[in-house]
């Protein structure tokens, strides 16, 4: 008996991992070397750790859908996912099994496989009185791991038969006793041996601890040793115990910062952007649904977010800021890859499955402590993108500004919006500026002059360019068209009203927003406009027109669309230069908020008009974690300075008061 089937060693697959399957009873069925590097490194998913213990624990999660999937692309390799086995010295013998499968019931882990047995006499080279059986054979197991060779096992405490309709069913003997014999035996030699990857995960994680940390986690390392074995519902959990010195208290962020250590900031978060941005990649032509794309929308931009607001604020950096960001996404994003990159054989399934354990260890890190020393940095991370793909060189993880139409496809938002009109790569069109004005165009001094290393971080939000003088004048003189100034103010306003319900009336006609929301929403965006640059675009100081910016340079035109958060989404010279544009993509994002958060939220509760624009605002200044937030500062009466102000606006649009807009036209700066 063997099995009809191998792998091929030019396959791309087994380039990477080759499995040869050797045939019954000579040798057990077990993954290569290179899988138990991937498999094991999600031993440290770390469980917390108390101040002064001797030993933790290391969870390695073995998920049913990626082992079956494993099981698959090892032992059922035939076409159509199956394995067929015949017996050399009786032809007239033959099973298929196929439909491999792990679930858990009443805390028992169970294998099932469908059979088609057939069996005959062999009668001058023809099988006489043939017989066949179609049905499932089930395996209840206690996985085993050998604490000496670390060889993990599955030993068969009984088995089932199950008829086609999955009913208890009895055999004729002769069936019987060819599955006893052969598929018993077939299934029962699958072994994995887990000693080559705990060797492999001492140089793999060393690099990426501190200098000064490298012992103390080498001895850590070296001390793993399997512990019990937990049946989960999902998966199975191999605790792996290690010793480990007592955690020494966290020094205290320095009160300052150097510009060497914002630069290294700034550049691994980058790089922490950039690979979230590329994993997401694998799943572009996964079948996700609208609530795994709403995980992904929120886990991306309140990630930005917050980059964004810790630059500002002008805090003390925190050393471990990415690996806190990572452990955060992580937890959010891990079940929807975990539910389209594994649950199939592939080509690349080893690659998820070194991918999920690479990112749950990052992850588990993080509950070490930090007497650790453990940072991610930008190689860590390309190293997990490598898992991922089969790449094995070539991935850089750049921070680019262009729009990406894959991930505005992931992230459930369509196409890009289209950008006819202008669009300059510049700060400022016009004439040449004098080298004595030069100081005019960096920001107001009044708003900068507490911010220690001002220059500094706005240099990594916008770089300086010079103005433009090349521009044909038609095009400088619609630009300018849009300056707002006491003397155009009654003009410009109403074609800035129509600019406004134009981009809403487009977002209207995608069905996204129930019609009945229509007249909100359109205030909404209106008082949005009025809050974040009070209807302008451009400024215009000596003939020379730049677009708005805000306070920190991170925020562009009337919506004052970040373009840290937004990067890729949004082509960054037309929400600059482009005020059509710029209008469009700022109700474009209310809508998105509007349309995943707001409107789920008024399916199961009832809130006012006045409560409806502020949690939207409250989405577009702070990110989609701030939409629950609000919920609990207008339950509780405590609202923001920027809750009240927003509301302000709203309730001027509202009332149809847009006089007051005097109030704002003239003030230099934001």
């Amino acid at each position: 008996m063997k099995p009809y089937f191998q792998p091929s060693p030019t396959d791309n697959a087994s380039k990477i991992f080759l499995m040869n399957f050797p045939p019954p009873h000579k040798y057990p069925i077990r993954f290569t070397w290179w899988l138990w590097t991937a498999v094991s490194v999600c031993l440290l998913v770390a469980a917390p750790m108390t101040a002064h213990a001797d030993s933790v624990s290391f969870p390695l999660r073995i998920d049913y859908s990626l082992l079956r999937s494993l099981v698959i692309q090892t032992a059922f390799t035939s076409p159509g996912q199956t394995a067929v086995l015949e017996d050399d010295a009786d032809p007239c013998r033959k099973i298929t099994i196929s439909e491999p499968r792990f679930f858990v019931k009443n805390a028992t882990l169970r294998f099932e496989t469908r059979l088609h047995v057939t069996a005959g006499t062999d009668f001058a080279g023809k099988c006489l009185l043939p017989i066949a059986w179609d049905g499932y054979l089930v395996l209840f197991q206690n996985p085993r791991i050998d604490r000496k060779t670390w060889v993990l096992s599955f030993e068969n405490r009984e088995s089932e038969l199950l008829n086609t309709h999955r009913d208890p069913t009895k055999l004729p003997d002769v069936i019987w006793n060819i599955i006893e014999t052969y598929v018993f035996d077939y299934l029962n030699r699958i072994t994995i041996n887990l000693a080559p990857p705990v060797s492999d995960l001492k140089s793999f994680l060393l690099p990426q601890f501190d200098e000064d940390a490298t012992d103390r986690a080498r001895r850590m390392l070296e001390s793993l040793r399997p512990g019990k074995i937990d049946i989960q519902k999902a998966s199975i959990t191999v605790d792996m115990i290690a010793d480990a010195e007592k955690i020494e208290q966290e020094s205290e962020a320095p009160a300052t910062i150097s510009e060497a250590v914002l630069t290294s900031f700034v550049n691994t978060w980058e790089a922490w952007d950039a690979f979230l941005v590329q994993i997401f990649q694998s799943l572009s032509k996964k079948n996700l649904s609208e609530d795994e794309r709403r995980i992904i929308f929120s886990t991306l931009l309140d990630v930005r977010y917050r980059f964004v607001q810790e630059l500002s604020d002008n805090t003390a950096f925190k050393k471990d800021f990415v690996r806190e960001q990572f452990v955060t996404a992580w937890q959010q994003l891990s079940p929807v890859f975990r539910n389209h990159l594994g649950n199939e054989p592939s080509k690349a399934i080893l690659g998820y499955l070194a991918f999920f354990a690479a990112a749950d260890a990052l992850s588990g890190l993080d509950q070490l402590g930090p007497s650790f020393g453990f940072e991610i940095s930008r190689e860590g991370l390309i190293r997990l993108v490598k898992l991922l793909g089969e790449q094995s060189s070539g991935v850089e993880l750049l921070y680019q500004s262009e729009v990406d139409p894959m991930l505005r496809d992931i992230l459930g938002m369509g196409p890009p919006i289209l950008a006819p009109g202008p669009a300059f790569d510049a700060d400022s069109i016009g004439t040449e500026i004098p080298d004595e004005i030069i100081e005019e165009t960096l920001p107001d001094p009044e708003l900068t002059e507490s911010m220690d290393l001002s220059k500094v971080i706005l240099s990594f939000f916008v770089k300086p360019c010079w103005a433009v003088d090349n521009i044909p004048e038609a095009e400088i003189a619609a630009i300018r068209h849009w300056v707002l100034s006491p003397d155009n103010l009654d003009d410009r306003l109403e074609k800035i009203k129509v600019l406004l319900k134009d981009a809403v009336d487009e977002t209207l006609k995608k069905d996204t927003i129930p019609v009945a929301y229509g007249r909100v929403f359109l205030q909404a965006v209106s008082a949005t406009g009025w809050q974040e640059s009070c209807f302008r675009q451009f400024l215009e100081k000596k003939g020379k027109i730049s677009y708005l910016l805000s306070y920190n340079n991170t925020s562009v035109g009337m919506m004052q669309v970040n373009e840290r958060v937004w990067r890729g989404i949004y082509d960054l010279k037309h929400l600059r230069w482009n005020i059509h544009y710029n209008v469009r993509a700022g109700c474009e994002i209310l809508a998105q908020y509007f349309t995943r958060y707001a409107l789920k939220h008024l399916q199961t509760s009832q809130l006012d008009a006045d409560s409806q624009a502020g949690a939207l605002y409250a989405m577009y200044n702070s990110g989609p974690g701030d939409f629950q937030k609000y919920l609990k500062r207008i339950a509780g009466g405590n609202h923001l300075v920027t809750d009240t102000l927003f509301q302000e606006k709203f309730q001027w649009v509202k009332k149809d008061q847009w006089n007051f807009i005097n109030k704002c036209i003239g003030v230099k700066g934001r």
